[in-house]
Formats: structure tokens, sequence, C-alpha cells
């Protein structure tokens, strides 16, 4: 099942509401943003991101390191919500900050190995047994 921001408010399901919760999560204090209106996000590293670190992230040409989706254009499966809603801008940078990786350059720090395995652990916790970098696909 796929959801985009502008279908959600036509189909008033249980599993809807809680899509269209994780699109206003950065509200919540979970989520710590540079940006005040993100309008993106890394869904296999589960963090909001503004337009221009979307393209920062698509210049990378990884989809292992950074699955950028729009959160007002795109669709969404549910395992993809499931990422947001699991994951979250604090929870990233907390982890980065364990491991020494948040003073790095965005780039260093999402293709570090500590990072595959972050994302790793945040696909097990949706998951455990799905195949993570195919469930993430469009």
């Amino acid at each position: 099942m796929s959801y985009s921001l502008n279908s959600l408010a036509k189909r008033p399901t249980r599993s809807v509401l809680t899509a269209v919760s994780i699109f206003f999560r950065f509200e919540n204090s979970n989520i710590v943003l540079e940006s005040e209106n993100p309008t993106w996000a890394s869904i296999n590293n589960g963090v909001f991101i503004c337009r221009e670190c979307s393209l920062t992230h698509k210049e990378w040409n990884s989809v292992q390191v950074s699955r950028v989706r729009s959160i007002q254009q795109d669709t969404w499966t549910e395992f993809q919500l499931k990422f947001m809603i699991l994951g979250g801008n604090k929870f990233a940078a907390e982890y980065f900050a364990a491991v020494n990786l948040n003073e790095e350059s965005a780039k260093t720090r999402y293709s570090a190995k500590e990072a595959s395995e972050y994302r790793q652990a945040l696909g097990k916790k949706v998951d455990p047994e799905a195949t993570h970098t195919s469930m993430l696909q469009a």
C-alpha cells in the first residue's frame, strides 16, 4: 500500500492517520531540525531534511546511503512510513554523536560504516523479517 500526503486526507483509516502523523512529527521533541519547514526525507536514515539537503543527498547517487523522498509529492509505502516513525532526526543525531560522526560532513557521516549499521538497526526495528533495501523501493 502506498500513500501520498495529498491522498491521505481522502482515506480516513487508522493506518492513514498514523501515516499523517509522521509528516508532522518534526514538531515532536524527537525531531531536531536545521530547517523549520522540511519538505523531504531520507527514508532509510529516518530523517527529515530541507530541499537543499535533499539535493545534496541525491548528488551522492547512492540509495544505500540516502533514499530521498518528497514529503508532499511522492507516494510512500507503509514500510517507508515506519522508518520515519521509528527513526527521527534526534535519534540519528544522538547516534552520530555517540560514534563521533556529528561533526563530519554529511557525506562522510552518512557514508560511514557506522551509518550503515544505524540503517540496518533501524530496519530491524521496523521489520526484523524484511529485506530492508528492497522494502524501501518505491
